[in-house]
């Protein structure tokens, strides 16, 4: 089935289920982030050659959306996703199912989720970054771990008055993909929000909100297991939110050199931004990362700034700086006009 084909039937799916269980039932949303990027300059390439001054227009994310609320107790989300990291071998972005879950809230104030979902552990973060239209966190972006996995997630509060809350997930650990091994993968988070207030979690809070998380996944071939710990620390305010999120990610090897028999990658993201009023915000960002692979260190960098400007609370025109360092190679520095559009 081309990639058409797919985006038609996820419409038609979607219609329909809008018009079997009525506007009360199900919401259909969407969004896109569309770029017009240019190249200022870059790393040349194995034969001295480099890709200053390349420029164009493009996509590299499209949602559409469909919340299903079938009781109190059950309720589901259905999401479709293009995106530019994964396309046809014509080199066109190819739809695919980016979430496919059931939500039992089987008690008050606790939820079990089963399907294509987000696992806990940059949730919270993702949410005060506020701007995966310009890039995703630091271990989404590092491919420590996957923005989706398939498996049996729980989550939910601690205390009574839900500023301690939990989240875990056991899933297969191939993103939105079915199961390819006998292998899983166990994600761990706390979250603290003291000032939470009305707000239905920690990720939606206001004030101070820090995460501690962890997770274990075994593997086959060349690498054993991989063993992660990560923490995020922040604050939002009415018009500002900074934060600090860390991790150190180990993958223990069966197949490794002599001298090494882990790959180790430790890294840190300090972000923030500022709305200097109703329409315009300025945003910061910066990651490091150190890396050690058989005694050899390299280390990655990225800077991104920009100033987000809305005519529309659902319409966001965005210039933006993005440099991008990977160890002793000269800078890939971009500057883009990036459009975050939701409905």
């Amino acid at each position: 089935m081309t990639h058409r084909a797919v985006l038609l039937a996820a419409l038609t799916t979607l219609l329909a289920a809008g018009t079997a269980f009525g506007q009360d039932h199900v919401s259909i949303s969407g969004l896109s982030y569309l770029d017009y990027n240019y190249v200022i300059s870059c790393p040349k390439d194995v034969e001295g050659e480099d890709c200053k001054g390349e420029n164009g227009f493009g996509y590299r994310r499209v949602y559409l959306t469909v919340d299903y609320k079938l009781s109190d107790a059950f309720s589901g989300r259905i999401r479709f996703e293009a995106t530019d990291r994964a396309v046809t071998e014509a080199g066109r972005p190819s739809p695919f199912i980016k979430d496919l879950y059931v939500k039992w809230k089987w008690t008050d104030g606790h939820d079990v989720v089963l399907g294509v979902t987000n696992p806990p552990s940059f949730v919270v973060s993702e949410k005060i970054w506020g701007y995966r239209s310009l890039e995703r966190t630091i271990q989404d972006d590092r491919d420590v771990l996957e923005s989706r996995d398939l498996g049996l997630a729980a989550h939910g509060r601690i205390n009574s008055s839900g500023t301690l809350r939990y989240g875990i997930m056991l899933g297969n650990n191939s993103s939105v993909g079915g199961e390819i091994d006998k292998a899983k993968r166990i994600y761990g988070q706390l979250e603290i929000c003291p000032s939470k207030g009305e707000a239905k979690d920690c990720a939606s809070a206001t004030g101070f909100i820090a995460t501690l998380g962890s997770d274990y996944a075994k593997f086959g071939d060349d690498v054993a297991e991989a063993i992660n710990a990560n923490g995020f620390a922040g604050y939002r305010g009415a018009r500002f939110a900074v934060g600090v999120e860390s991790f150190f990610n180990r993958l223990n090897l069966n197949e490794a050199p002599a001298d090494s028999s882990s790959a180790d990658e430790i890294g840190v993201s300090l972000f923030g931004h500022f709305g200097l009023n109703e329409m315009v915000t300025l945003i910061g960002r910066y990651d490091h990362v150190d890396s050690d692979l058989a005694s050899i260190r390299t280390d990655g960098r990225l800077f991104i700034a920009g100033v987000d400007i809305r005519p529309h609370k659902n319409v966001h025109f965005i210039p933006n700086v993005l440099t991008r360092w990977e160890g002793d190679a000269s800078a890939l520095v971009s500057g883009r006009v990036t459009v975050h559009v939701e409905f």
